[in-house]
C-alpha cells in the first residue's frame, strides 16, 4: 500500500490537498471569482448620500411673565414626557 493510499484512507477529502494537487484549477477558479466580483461591484448601484428623513416634532409655546424654572417644571417636562410616548410611524 502506497503512502498516498494510506493518507487518503485516513482523510478522504481535503480542500488544501486538492488545491495543492490541482493548482492550475485552483488558480483559474480564484481568477474567475475575482473577475465576477469586480464585474458585480462595478454594476452595483450605491447611493453615497441617501436621503434620510429623521422623525421630529416641533412645539412652540408662548407664555408671558413666567419664570424659567416654573416653565421647565410645569410646561416643558410634561410635554416632553407626552411626546416621547408617541410612536414614530412613517408618513406616506
Amino acid at each position: 500500500m502506497s503512502a498516498e493510499t494510506k493518507n487518503s484512507a485516513l482523510h478522504p477529502f481535503s480542500i488544501s490537498g486538492t488545491a495543492i494537487r490541482r493548482h492550475i484549477a485552483t488558480m483559474m477558479l480564484t481568477l474567475a471569482v475575482i473577475v465576477i466580483g469586480v464585474f458585480f461591484v462595478n454594476n452595483i448601484s450605491v447611493d453615497l448620500l441617501p436621503s434620510i428623513t429623521y422623525p421630529r416634532i416641533g412645539v412652540r409655546l408662548n407664555t408671558n411673565g413666567i419664570a424659567p424654572e416654573i416653565a421647565v417644571e410645569e410646561i416643558t417636562r410634561p410635554i416632553e414626557e407626552a411626546l416621547t410616548n408617541l410612536s414614530t410611524a412613517p408618513v406616506v
